[in-house]
Parts: C-alpha cells; structure tokens; sequence
C-alpha cells in the first residue's frame, strides 16, 4: 500500500507542474519588456533623484548634527 505522504507529494507536484511552467513562459516573455522599460525610465529616475537630492539637501545638516550629538552624548556617558 502506498504511502500517504508518497501521494501527497506527487498530486501537490502534479498541480505544481504546470503552474510552474506557465510562470517561467510568462516571466520568459516579460523580460525583454522589463529590461526596455527599465533602459527608457533610467533618465528620468535619476532625474527624480536628483530633484529629491536638492530638496533635501538643507535637511540633511540638521540630521548629521543630530546624530553626531546623539553618539557624542552617548559616548560622553559611557566614559564618565
């Protein structure tokens, strides 16, 4: 007789087949389409990024004083 987990297995791997052969076809045939967009998006998310690097930029003196207060505080306290 055979084993329960034996039947188990092979029905879940018999369902599991075809749905993993259907998702290799469509990510098959979704890759050159991903790597086209990507290649077209390139400039304009690096646009968006330096848009985001400007804008921030004032910001950014107020958080590295304030972690440097933060570790020098803590280091203070720790050696006295």
């Amino acid at each position: 007789m055979a084993d329960i987990r034996s039947i188990t297995f092979t029905v879940l791997h018999l369902i599991w087949w075809p749905i993993n052969q259907i998702l290799r076809v469509v990510i098959l045939l979704l890759t050159p389409i991903w790597t086209l967009l990507t290649f077209i998006l390139l400039p304009f998310l690096h646009l968006a990024q330096v848009f985001i690097t400007i804008i921030t930029f004032p910001f950014r003196g107020k958080w590295l004083d304030r972690i440097e207060v933060h570790v020098s505080f803590k280091l203070r306290v720790r050696i006295y």
